[in-house]
């Protein structure tokens, strides 16, 4: 049964791809939920270094981002490397906030336009990633029980 994906959803789904097909991550999701302050449209690990991806479809949704608390500190939000990935020619490279770099999406390939600059995560994000890379271990041990006989695991009380 094929799941109809809004676009956003579609283009969430295919950035996560790219995280992993062009930039390397062992592990990228799209649009998880998790207990954490933010909640990235597609986030991507290596073991030494995350990326992550905001999709915005239309110019009023990219300037609501910019107001996000996350998004004022300089220092704050989830991602040692940071994109936002649009529709082509939706966001302009001298728009970018500082360090930001931007992927366009046609309808065949996303590709990179301006390059995200690396930055270190402060204590309070790299706990937030962790927090997401659990959640993700927790819904795997629940869908396999070979996991669960060769992992330790506690269930939460």
């Amino acid at each position: 049964m094929a799941i109809n994906l809004t676009p956003h959803q579609a283009l969430c789904k295919r950035g996560a791809h790219y995280l992993k097909s062009k930039l390397g991550c062992v592990f990228a999701v799209w649009e998880l939920v998790a207990t954490s302050s933010e909640q990235p449209d597609a986030i991507g690990w290596q073991a030494w270094r995350s990326w992550v991806i905001e999709v915005k479809l239309s110019r009023s949704d990219f300037h609501r981002d910019k107001k996000k608390h996350h998004r004022q500190d300089p220092n704050g939000g989830m991602g040692n490397s940071r994109y936002y990935l649009c529709p082509e020619g939706l966001i302009k490279p001298d728009e970018l906030p500082a360090g930001w770099g931007l992927l366009y999406a046609t309808d065949k390939r996303i590709y990179q336009v301006a390059p995200a600059i690396w930055r270190s995560l402060n204590e309070s994000t790299a706990i937030a990633e962790r927090n997401m890379l659990v959640s993700i271990m927790r819904r795997s041990f629940e869908k396999c029980q070979y996991l669960e006989a060769k992992i330790y695991h506690r269930k939460p009380r």
